[in-house]
């Protein structure tokens, strides 16, 4: 059945506070800004200062009598300084301190919020501004004594990279106790609001935003190794070695005939990216990562096996005409990468199998994925997997014929469809066989105002933990779905 309930937010679990390394500290008081207007223009007023949200984001607040210190882990790709911080919370007119710290729990520098009379962003400037390096954890902290936060769950489920600002699964952080410490505990992937005000070292440093899938677009994704990209048979990047064989995808009703087909001859080959339009990949055992950075590539009879990286596969977003037929990708399950995603990005992919990461297809606008099949999905940490993650900001979506097989797994769905990065629109899932999960599909309009319009049509469901679907605030066409087991409507 269907649901609309919304489950509890709150940090389910009070914890001790633990010891931490004190470093010399940096103080001030400063004003609140206590809406997302105001926000905007204190931003604005530092020419090239960043930070995670924009301003215009607003959030649900939970209601919780406790002191809990909230955070955000983050890192930058490129060397600057950390001015400030804020965050996006209710109104408290008791003294609340923000704070930066190391990953090993050093505080770096703290400061005291003004009261504030109203709900909405509140930020506050440190005395003395900290340097920080590239590609290395901090947190961004602060202390609520017992008015309640704001809270999103399920908002950091990937790596996801606004600017310069990168955030990986399970960013978001807490710590009970009435004077607050370094926090350290997750809950729900969720998000408390907790934001970073960045300044790059060079305003001249060039700067992406990727989304996930949540993330996103997930970076930083290691940097393969490049290698030729010929148009003819690609070349090996390893030492040479005897070709393996690949081994055929068991029976399902769908994707059937998905990866590699049995029988066929891989030659081993290390990471490769492709820069050449017009390249054709065939036959490759790519031990490593397969990034696409041109328009028109072809990549078939192929298997990408990779335990170190966010994206196994990714293709630009900017590319265009990119094909994958007949692909397995193996994230290496346990022993790959949290967060990982098989297949990120626009393209046309025809009977690809994916396994062994926490998300399966994180599908760019445009994409088509038909006759495919994830299954096997496994990873390390604490993952909520889906097997196909649309997070907003992405349309034209298509998926068919496919099965997206999750039975086993209570979180988080077979196929994700919600606004959090911005809207989902004309998102089609047609002829699939969806099974297991927590609810098996989604359309979740909370995060926003952004519209979601999604098909869901003719698909044979297996129920998930909680029921077939949670649809809520979506415009959802649902037809033709039946139980994947009685052959009964799926309603």
């Amino acid at each position: 059945m269907f649901s609309r309930s919304i489950t509890s937010t709150r940090p389910s679990t009070r914890l001790a506070l633990v010891a931490v390394a004190v470093l010399p500290l940096s103080f001030a008081v400063c004003e609140a800004v206590a809406s997302t207007g105001s926000a905007s223009a204190a931003t604005a007023a530092v020419a090239s200062t960043e930070s995670y949200y924009p301003a215009t984001t607003t959030a649900p607040v939970e209601i919780d009598p406790a002191s809990v210190e909230l955070g955000t882990r983050f890192s930058v790709t490129t060397a600057g300084t950390v001015t400030g911080m804020r965050y996006y919370g209710p109104a408290i007119t008791t003294q609340r301190t923000g704070s930066l710290w190391s990953s090993n729990g050093a505080r770096l520098a703290t400061a005291t919020f003004a009261k504030s009379t109203s709900a909405g962003w509140q930020k506050v400037t440190f005395a003395t501004p900290v340097h920080i390096n590239a590609s290395t954890t901090y947190v961004v902290s602060y202390l609520s004594p017992g008015a309640g936060y704001a809270f999103t769950s399920n908002a950091f489920r990937s790596t996801t990279t606004h600017g310069h600002i990168v955030t990986k699964y399970g960013a978001g952080v807490f710590k009970y106790g009435t004077t607050g410490g370094f926090p350290n505990q997750t809950y729900q992937n969720g998000s408390y609001y907790a934001d970073v005000l960045f300044t790059p070292d060079s305003a001249t440093t060039s700067a992406t935003t990727t989304q996930p899938t949540g993330t996103t677009t997930p970076t930083p994704t290691p940097t393969p190794t490049p290698t030729p990209t010929p148009t003819t048979a690609p070349t090996s990047t390893a030492p040479s070695s005897a070709p393996t064989t690949a081994a055929a995808a068991p029976s399902s009703n769908f994707g059937s005939s998905a990866g590699v087909p049995a029988g066929t001859a891989l030659k081993a080959s290390g990471s490769v990216t492709v820069t050449t339009p017009g390249t054709v990949v065939d036959g490759l055992d790519i031990n490593g990562t397969l990034t696409i950075a041109a328009n028109n590539v072809t990549v078939k009879n192929t298997r990408v096996t990779s335990g170190s990286a966010y994206n196994i596969v990714k293709v630009d977003d900017s590319a265009t005409g990119v094909t994958l037929d007949h692909v397995t990708v193996d994230g290496k399950g346990m022993n790959g990468t949290e967060g990982a995603n098989g297949v990120y990005g626009p393209g046309t992919y025809n009977a690809v199998a994916v396994s062994g990461v926490e998300n399966g297809f994180v599908p760019s606008s445009g994409a088509t994925i038909t006759g495919s099949w994830v299954h096997n999905l496994a990873s390390p940490g604490s993952p909520h997997y889906d097997g196909i993650q649309i997070d907003g900001a992405r349309s034209n979506i298509t998926v068919k014929n496919s099965t997206v097989d999750l039975t086993g797994l209570t979180q988080t769905s077979a196929v994700m469809v919600d606004n959090y990065f911005g809207p989902a629109t004309n998102i089609n899932i047609t002829g699939n066989r969806l099974l297991g999960a927590g609810y098996t599909v989604y359309a979740d309009g909370q995060f926003n105002s952004n519209p979601i319009t999604v098909t869901y049509a003719n698909n044979r469901i297996g129920k998930g933990q909680w029921g077939y679907a949670l649809l809520r605030s979506s415009a959802v066409t649902w037809s033709g779905n039946t139980d994947d087991t009685t052959g009964q409507p799926a309603n």
